[in-house]
């Protein structure tokens, strides 16, 4: 989940994603959205494998991995 904010270059990401949700930049659409991301974890099954491994590729360890490797770390 994310928000369409002009500046925000995730919602291209999450725009990819089966399950991705991007909203408006408003407090009322995010707590809406938010809602939605926990009842579709909440039903029978929750995420599909497939989602799973692509949403990894672009977690936060996949970037950490990416960063220290560019900076040889």
């Amino acid at each position: 989940m994310t928000t369409a904010a002009p500046d925000n270059l995730a919602r291209h990401l999450v725009d990819r994603s089966a399950s991705g949700v991007v909203c408006d930049p408003t407090v009322a659409a995010i707590a809406a959205a938010v809602r939605q991301a926990l009842a579709a974890e909440a039903e029978p099954g929750g995420r599909p494998a497939e989602q799973q491994a692509w949403l990894a590729e672009h977690g936060w360890d996949a970037a950490a991995d990416q960063v220290a490797q560019v900076l040889g770390i």
